[in-house]
């Protein structure tokens, strides 16, 4: 992934019927003041020859769903 800063994963593949791929994982942004961890939710969604899906999310690409948890 470029254009993203941290630590980013990509953590899970599927595959649709209509031959679409879908990629999702999550952008690290860091702790919070508060000590926590703050992710974002990344999706992706691919044509069958592997470029973005224009018709999904912006160019193929959704990011979502802030998701704080606490470390320790």
């Amino acid at each position: 992934m470029t254009g993203f800063k941290n630590d980013n994963e990509l953590t899970s593949v599927a595959l649709q019927p209509d031959g679409k791929i879908i990629v999702s994982g999550h952008i690290d942004n860091g702790l919070t003041a508060g000590g926590q961890f703050d992710f974002d939710i990344l999706v992706i969604r691919l044509n069958s020859d592997g470029t973005p899906d224009a018709t999904f999310g912006t160019n193929g690409i959704t990011i979502n769903l802030k998701w704080i948890s606490k470390c320790g």
